[in-house]
């Protein structure tokens, strides 16, 4: 299914604009004509073809953001022409929704595209303007490079697209998911209520959020929460939007992103902002396990070997560094005197012997299959009987396993609980 709207007469003013309130499709394609992208995964060619200026099919339901952008200066509204009368009666948008036996839907989503224009229009191009991006090979970093044909990317101004699994689907793949073989826009909102949402080539120029996951349902370990991931492209790099990942691709144009009911997902962009306590990319990425490790090592270095001399104390800042602390509630973790959370440089424990700040004490822990004979040395006291201790010479080996084990049990965490959904 194709469907452009391409406004031949807009001039410099072209704003087309595509509303579709409820579509019930069926993935057709099943997988023929499939193409592996730089993830390994398999792609089909697209079910649906939307191109003009302005695609709205989102929900009514979906998440709201309140982020300013641009087309949305007071943040995103769902709910802003998400319904229409019919007959007297109010119906509420829906969106995209798969039905029947098929594959997941798969989407090109773009802007008016000027060889449209000319075989539509007698060869003439003239009669309104393109927003375009020159396709171009990615700048390699951390290795993540992603190869982009030459040409135009033609960017629509404004999409927002939810596609879901619809109730009473005739086959087993209640969370088929949405493949989106490319999407190129300024501003996007795309959520899917099922698991899975990948994109194989997107371009965004300014603001783009993707959620996936249980809209409407319980959140990550309970709770009312409306989507497992939110992954944010932001090229406006000093903001921070509170979100799993942060992508920024000012510098590398397209890129790719995987979204599963897993905590990990994949992406081939550099990371600006992401959630320690998530994992992008396995845990051998440079955003997750390896990284945290030799960033918090590289500070230590930093701040200890000799070169530190050189600094100037007078005007040197120093910079706190703080490690991910982790409950250790359920964990099968012991010591002679009780924890209540820990990290790979310290720990929160009971402090009914009245410790000092400065104090220094002797702690057995056992943790899974490691017997750790540590100092600890106060650095906090709390009123409430607590007290927060640093390791004094605890060796990088098993700090560094106190810290795998940790996003390890995370990820097995969320992955038990998302199966049993």
């Amino acid at each position: 299914m194709a469907i452009e709207v391409l406004d031949l007469n807009g001039g410099e003013d072209a704003n087309s604009t595509l509303r579709i309130y409820n579509a019930y499709v069926r993935g057709a394609n099943n997988g023929q004509g499939a193409y592996e992208d730089i993830l390994g995964q398999t792609f089909q060619k697209a079910d649906v073809s939307l191109m003009a200026d302005n695609i709205y099919a989102n929900a009514y339901d979906a998440a709201e953001s309140n982020v300013s952008t641009v087309h949305h200066p007071d943040g995103f509204d769902p709910k802003e022409n998400g319904s229409y009368e019919l007959n007297g009666e109010t119906h509420y948008a829906t969106g995209f929704n798969t039905v029947g036996d098929g594959a997941k839907l798969s989407f090109d989503i773009e802007g008016v595209n000027k060889d449209f224009v000319s075989e539509v229009n007698n060869g003439d191009t003239s009669t309104r303007t393109y927003t375009s991006k020159e396709k171009y090979e990615t700048i390699e970093i951390f290795n993540n490079k992603f190869q982009v044909s030459g040409g135009n990317a033609y960017l629509a101004d404004d999409v927002a697209i939810s596609v879901n699994t619809a109730s009473g689907t005739a086959d087993t793949g209640y969370n088929r998911g949405m493949n989106i073989n490319k999407i190129y826009a300024n501003d996007a909102y795309v959520d899917t209520k099922d698991l899975n949402l990948s994109i194989r080539d997107g371009i965004i120029n300014n603001y783009a959020e993707f959620r996936n996951g249980n809209r409407g349902g319980e959140g990550n370990y309970g709770g009312d929460y409306d989507y497992r991931w939110l992954a944010v492209v932001d090229n406006d790099f000093r903001r921070l939007i509170d979100s799993t990942v942060q992508l920024y691709t000012q510098k590398t144009g397209s890129f790719a992103l995987d979204m599963g009911n897993l905590v990990i997902l994949k992406t081939k962009s550099p990371i600006v902002n992401y959630n320690p306590y998530e994992v992008v990319n396995l845990f051998g990425n440079e955003n997750s396990f390896v990284r945290l490790t030799y960033k918090d090592d590289k500070i230590q270095y930093n701040t200890t070997q000799p070169d530190f001399k050189d600094i100037d104390k007078a005007t040197y800042k120093a910079t706190k560094r703080v490690s991910m602390r982790f409950p250790t509630k359920d964990q099968n973790i012991s010591a002679d005197v009780p924890i209540y959370d820990i990290s790979k440089t310290g720990a929160l424990i009971d402090n009914s012997n009245n410790l000092k700040v400065g104090d220094h004490k002797k702690v057995k822990i056992i943790y899974e299959d490691m017997v750790i004979d540590v100092e600890v040395e106060v650095v906090r006291v709390a009123d409430n009987g607590v007290a927060g201790v640093k390791f004094v010479n605890l060796n990088k080996s098993t700090a560094n396993k106190i810290l795998y084990m940790n996003l390890r049990r995370a990820n097995s965490m969320k992955e038990t609980y998302t199966s049993n959904l």
